[in-house]
């Protein structure tokens, strides 16, 4: 981290992206103080209040940019936070909205699209708007089946000790409050119904169910390095082909 400190203080760059939580690691005081006045910070999971006080302190960025967004759709919203602004600043406030951006918010997921296509692409975040102010608020992981709430990353645990395998994915529905699979390994040798059955003998999920099952390609759906979520509820849902 010091040595892309000091590359921005003497070649004056302007923007530099820090990906997830390292822009944390510019808080820390083994990190000797290094003036990058010129050169603003770009991160997509922001420090806390206090870590972005230290950064300012010890670095004197020009201003630091935290992203909210998704991969199918990009960049959704952006707060902007510079020295005389830090006391209104938190992880998860932005006051920037994407203005090409039509929403639809929900209290177990949103919905989002690009106001030129028609293709909403559903989001399991929990945000709210208020006073022109964009807030996330956290990440749905809970399925109702039956009145009882389960965390889908416990029926997936369940899965991967079941098929022997990680090259699946599971596909919650928080609209409809369904669950999907999609197995990417077509080798694998199970049906919808043997899954179900094997599923509801757990004591745990014997209300669980799974809606579908299909084998898709992996590199059908991926966005960057991991599979798309919006894109595999889209296909569940008999959206595209």
């Amino acid at each position: 981290m010091e040595k892309c400190l000091n590359l921005c203080r003497t070649e004056k760059i302007s923007k530099w992206l820090i990906p997830y939580r390292y822009i944390s690691e510019l808080s820390r005081s083994t990190i000797a103080p290094c003036d990058i006045s010129s050169t603003s910070l770009i991160t997509a999971v922001g420090p806390s209040r206090n870590e972005m006080q230290l950064i300012f302190n010890n670095h004197h960025p020009a201003a630091i940019y935290n992203n909210f967004g998704c991969t199918e759709l990009g960049t959704l919203a952006i707060s902007k936070t510079q020295h005389n602004t830090i006391s209104e600043y938190a992880p998860d406030r932005f006051t920037i909205i994407n203005e090409l951006i039509d929403w639809e918010i929900f209290p177990t997921f949103f919905k989002a699209k690009f106001k030129t296509e028609n293709d909403w692409k559903i989001i399991g975040d929990i945000v709210k708007f208020s006073n022109g102010v964009f807030f996330w608020e956290g990440r749905n992981t809970v399925l109702t089946f039956n009145q009882h709430q389960i965390k889908v990353s416990d029926i997936e645990k369940w899965v991967r000790t079941y098929l022997k395998t990680s090259s699946f994915s599971l596909v919650p529905d928080f609209e409809f409050n369904l669950l999907y699979i999609a197995i990417f390994d077509k080798n694998l040798n199970t049906t919808l119904n043997d899954l179900n059955q094997d599923l509801q003998l757990t004591n745990k999920f014997k209300s669980c169910f799974f809606s579908k099952l299909d084998f898709i390609e992996f590199k059908d759906i991926v966005q960057g390095i991991k599979p798309s979520q919006p894109v595999l509820l889209s296909y569940f849902r008999g959206l595209h082909n």
